[in-house]
This record gives structure tokens, C-alpha cells and sequence, in this order.
């Protein structure tokens, strides 16, 4: 017995897959185990995946307690939320993820300015009280109408995927990740939907620095510099 425990550990430890890497799937060939703090998911038929023990799939604003649509008690595995948002209480049948309290004098409050001119010409930030970020659940979008002089703290579009959650391919029923069947393909802010193969993408952490433009009747742009480049392959 504890020979087995010493070679199991041993091979985890050994183990050339890394955090979100592919771990199995029908007709994957590659290696199947994962680090010791992450465990081998099933996503779909064709891919799983090293996910953290610990990794919250609940989306910002999402439902964090209470009951399903069932009316069955709400899976322990999702009473949890995202990073900066915390579990609120609205009824024995629902808890919903709300941001957490903003920093006092760390960053703009939802609406005010974050970005663009200040009153003497200068860029928005060169004096100490021009705050340049925005309290959670809110992004600092640049206005349609003055976007030289101007951005300001909006709300987040809403998305139904979480923070590292699934945003295409195939769902676990092998349906294709369409509005059809329930799914969304967008990610929470500061994250990019990262292809990973033909039956699945992933929101991942966006480390390029982009500008959010909101322009009448799209969704969302996020041009980097000199190019726009899409969120998703």
C-alpha cells in the first residue's frame, strides 16, 4: 500500500501536463495525469482537462446558493464566486455573487471618469486623485462621443461563462457551444476565449493590454495598439 502511494505520487510529481492543460478525451493520446493540486475534469466526450481543486465555475453576478431550477438544493461544488465578489443572501432560494465593497480611494466609483483629459489638458491620471481604475463589477470604457477627453466606469456586460470557464466547442451533451442549446461565447472582463481544439475553448486570463470601445448596437471592441484582434479563434 504504501509503496503504491509512494509510485502515485511520484508519477503526479513527474507529471508533463500542466494547470489547464488536456488530460484525456476520446482518441487523446497524450499523457492523462495532472499536477498534485489539480484534478483531471471531464468537459466533454473528446476533452478533459488539469483543472484547480479549488476553481470556482460561477460566473460574476451568477447564483451562488439556494436551489435549483428543480428546486433541489444548490450543488456545493458552485456555492462559491469569482475573485472581488462575495456570496450575498436574497432568499432561502436564492444567494447571488455581487462585487465586494470598493477600496476606499483605490479606484473610481461606478460612472466616474477613469480615462482621457483632466481640466488642464493633461491625460487623465497625471494627479494623484484622478483614479484610472474601476471598482469591480465596472470597466473603464472610452465614450463614443468624446474619446479623446473622455472615459468613464461602466457596468460589465453580464456573461453567463465564468472565469476560466468553457466558451466553445461542444458541451457535455455534445452539442455544439451555440445560444441554441443555452451557451454563451463571451468571457468575464479581463479574459479572452482561448481556443484549445475543435471541442474546446477556454476563458483565460487576458495579459495583453487592450482598450474597450463601446460602439452603437455591437458588442463590445477591444483594439490593441494599431490592430483589432478578436477575443476568440
Amino acid at each position: 500500500m504504501l509503496a503504491h502511494l509512494i509510485v502515485s505520487v511520484a508519477f503526479a510529481a513527474d507529471c508533463v501536463n500542466k494547470e489547464f492543460d488536456q488530460c484525456g478525451g476520446q482518441g487523446f493520446a497524450g499523457d492523462t495525469c495532472c499536477p498534485l493540486y489539480d484534478n483531471c475534469t471531464t468537459v466533454n466526450t473528446f476533452y478533459s482537462q488539469c483543472q484547480p481543486k479549488d476553481l470556482c465555475l460561477v460566473p460574476e453576478f451568477g447564483q451562488c446558493d439556494g436551489v435549483d431550477k428543480t428546486g433541489k438544493a444548490w450543488d456545493p461544488k458552485k456555492k462559491c464566486c469569482p475573485d472581488s465578489f462575495h456570496c450575498e443572501f436574497q432568499s432561502k432560494y436564492y444567494s447571488q455573487c455581487k462585487p465586494n465593497p470598493p477600496t476606499p480611494g483605490k479606484c473610481a466609483q461606478a460612472y466616474e471618469q477613469c480615462g482621457g483629459k483632466d481640466s488642464d489638458g493633461n491625460p487623465w491620471g497625471t494627479k494623484d486623485e484622478e483614479k484610472t481604475c474601476c471598482i469591480p463589477g465596472y470597466h473603464c470604457a472610452v465614450s463614443v462621443k468624446d474619446p479623446v477627453y473622455y472615459s468613464g466606469c461602466d457596468p460589465d456586460p453580464i456573461c453567463t461563462n465564468p472565469r476560466y470557464g468553457q466558451c466553445d466547442g461542444q458541451d457535455a451533451d455534445g452539442n455544439p457551444w451555440t445560444k441554441d442549446f443555452g451557451h454563451d461565447k463571451c468571457c468575464p472582463s479581463g479574459f479572452k476565449c482561448v481556443y484549445e481544439s475543435q471541442y474546446y475553448s477556454q476563458c483565460k486570463l487576458n495579459t495583453t493590454k487592450t482598450a474597450v470601445k463601446l460602439v452603437p448596437g455591437m458588442h463590445e471592441v477591444r483594439a490593441e495598439v494599431a490592430e483589432v484582434v478578436s477575443t476568440c479563434r
